[in-house]
């Protein structure tokens, strides 16, 4: 049975450990700390950016690729555990791909959550990081994500459930919250070094076209991970598939790129914070304040 986890985070596909956790994850792993990812998804929707290969022939096999560049990325954060829960990748909200009967939109959720908990109990994790219910921006694997570990985390805990281990009960449990970005300043900022961002402003334009309603959540925890974020950075172009060479996020100068992804913000589900708590740091032993 491997050391127990202090950190565990359960995102829907290859790729998401970097781009949203991935700072938190280096951070947690440079205090000496052991961290865990879930990977729901095999990723079989997603891109093919690298110039390398050839789309035709890649697609198929897709799934194996990015678990390569998953396990490259992980290895570059320094997570201690990785696990794939096995579910296809349902594709964007109102695509074809969500009707596959593989999909993880259309997974038994009962399934899922118990899979999610054998995890659980095998890893041992006192902190859970996974996304809201709102999935980021509507994406039905992000939302299943987080249904699955929610359920997981509950099953994991109860000793009347039919899993192998003992049962485990973590300490907190975070989602990613829902804050609206100062895009606009940081487009300001580009602006005032000379930079181009007609590809930015285009990129973003397309993500709030494909984006629902998200409601703003409230943040119990503001984790600085400025100090992680060119090691965040490394981990995602790993993921040579789904990051363009070029991307303007990517390519910005390392001191934006600082004030870009300097911040990770969470919001406490387990226990549930009372009105104005918040956390101090992610691991329940650091003073919490009202």
């Amino acid at each position: 049975m491997p050391q127990p986890i202090d950190l565990l985070a359960i995102r829907a596909h290859p790729d998401d450990e970097s781009s949203s956790t991935g700072g938190l994850l280096a951070k947690v792993a440079a205090e000496g700390r052991r961290t865990a990812v879930i990977i729901c998804t095999g990723g079989e929707e997603g891109e093919i950016h690298d110039p390398d290969l050839e789309y035709e022939e890649a697609f198929p096999r897709l799934k194996s690729i990015r678990e390569s560049e998953l396990r490259a990325a992980c290895e570059i954060l320094q997570v201690s555990e990785l696990r794939m829960l096995g579910y296809r990748d349902s594709g964007m909200a109102g695509t074809e791909s969500n009707a596959h009967p593989e999909a993880f939109c259309n997974a038994d959720l009962e399934e899922s959550s118990r899979k999610v908990a054998s995890i659980i109990r095998e890893l041992r994790p006192r902190v859970i990081v996974t996304d809201n219910q709102w999935g980021g921006y509507g994406h039905p694997d992000h939302i299943m994500s987080h249904r699955s570990a929610m359920g997981g985390f509950r099953l994991a805990a109860d000793p009347s459930a039919d899993l192998d281990g003992e049962p485990w009960q973590v300490e907190r449990v975070y989602v990613m919250a829902s804050v609206p970005r100062s895009w606009a300043d940081m487009i300001e900022l580009m602006r005032n070094e000379g930079l181009d961002t007609s590809s930015l402003e285009e990129r973003l334009h397309r993500q709030r076209e494909r984006s629902i309603e998200i409601p703003e959540t409230p943040v119990t925890l503001v984790v600085d991970v400025a100090d992680h974020v060119e090691t965040r950075t490394t981990a995602l172009f790993k993921h040579r598939t789904q990051i363009k060479a070029d991307s303007q996020w990517m390519m910005l100068p390392a001191h934006l790129r600082r004030v870009a992804f300097a911040k990770t913000n969470l919001l406490r589900v387990y226990p549930e914070p009372a009105e104005g708590e918040r956390d101090e740091d992610i691991f329940p032993e650091a003073v919490t304040s009202g």
